[in-house]
Formats: structure tokens, sequence, C-alpha cells
């Protein structure tokens, strides 16, 4: 009979460590979390002190892309006119 692994006991930081460590993961990922977890910064430190995982902690403010349908050809077409126009109606010169 084999022994079970022993828990891997969990790493408590000081607020400090903390802070860094929320901070290093904010900027490695700043565009795919959402800017809200700033609100939440109290109870990110607070989780992070308790010895939970960074992604973990992070995974409730993480950005979920909403599926894009298909475009059509005849849409890209479209859009490339319209900003075409646009283009030229930014250096339209007024001589009234």
């Amino acid at each position: 009979m084999q022994k079970a692994a022993a828990p891997v006991p969990k790493l408590l930081l000081t607020e400090t460590q903390a802070a860094e460590a929320m901070w290093a993961y904010y900027k490695a990922n700043r565009l795919f979390i959402h800017s809200d977890c700033r609100q939440f910064r109290d109870v990110i430190l607070a989780e992070l002190m308790q010895g939970a995982a960074v992604e973990k902690v992070f995974d409730r403010f993480w950005l979920h892309p909403e599926p894009v349908g298909p475009v059509l050809p005849a849409q890209k077409a479209r859009r490339a006119r319209l900003t075409f126009r646009r283009s030229l109606n930014a250096y339209k010169p007024n001589f009234t």
C-alpha cells in the first residue's frame, strides 16, 4: 500500500509580496483582464495573502471575447467604400 502524498502547504505572502504579484500578473495580462478589478484590489490582496494562486484570483476578472460572426465579402467591400468616402470628406476643403 502506497502512502498518500503530503499536501503542499500554501505559500502565505505579505501584503507587499501580494501587491507585487498582483501588479506583475496584471501588467502581463492587461489586455485580457477587465478594468473593474481595480475596485476589488483589497479582495485580491486578501486572497493572495491567504495563499491562493494569482491565476485563480484573477480568473473572475478575465475577459471572455464575444463570438464574431462571419464577415461576407459584400460587407467588407461596403466597409472599405465607406471608410474611403469618410477619408475624402475629411480632406475636402471648405470654400464657403
